[in-house]
């Protein structure tokens, strides 16, 4: 009994019969994702440019964006103020802390760098002007946000991937 469960199993698995109608089963694909997602799992976002004015256009190139895993939170880290030489970190901080997702509540904490609310929101209300956790959802707010948490990690602790430490293991390795 143990093998035709097995030859069933492999059968289903191999050619997707349906157990009851034999017919192939389809799988659709997800519509959503979960911070928990690992990135092979999600479609990297591509974004097209076209322009139907005669002007010249220039773009400006990010060293390294063909590396990264979410080239759209470069782009909102580069204009919350961000320096280039810090986005490979801060990919990698995403990563950890959110998947990249801009919209993710961890334990009190908001957004794709996952910004302590409880921890943060007095200066957050005074020197950001972020009245409300929800608003570290918007991508550029986040980046503001985690920028001047890491310009004032840097300025007290030596290291402005300080407060990412439970993500990156050892942020001094990333502040020499």
């Amino acid at each position: 009994m143990k093998i035709i469960s097995w030859v069933v199993f492999l059968v289903i698995s191999i050619f997707g019969y349906n157990a009851t109608t034999e017919a192939p089963t389809e799988v659709a694909p997800p519509t959503f994702t979960i911070a928990s997602d690992p990135p092979r799992l999600r479609s990297k976002t591509t974004s097209t440019t076209t322009s139907t004015t005669t002007a010249p256009t220039t773009t400006t190139t990010i060293p390294g964006i063909e590396s990264a895993r979410y080239p759209e939170l470069w782009q909102h880290a580069l204009q919350a103020g961000w320096s280039t030489d810090r986005l490979p970190v801060l990919d990698l901080i995403a990563y950890h802390e959110s998947r990249g997702q801009t919209d993710v509540v961890g334990t009190g904490a908001y957004g794709a760098l996952q910004i302590q609310w409880s921890a943060h929101k007095d200066w957050l209300i005074t020197e950001l002007n972020i009245t409300e956790p929800e608003q570290l959802f918007d991508p550029l707010t986040n980046m503001v946000a985690a920028l001047w948490l890491a310009e004032y990690a840097e300025e007290h602790y030596g290291c402005w991937a300080q407060p990412w430490y439970m993500s990156l293991n050892n942020p001094y390795k990333y502040c020499k």
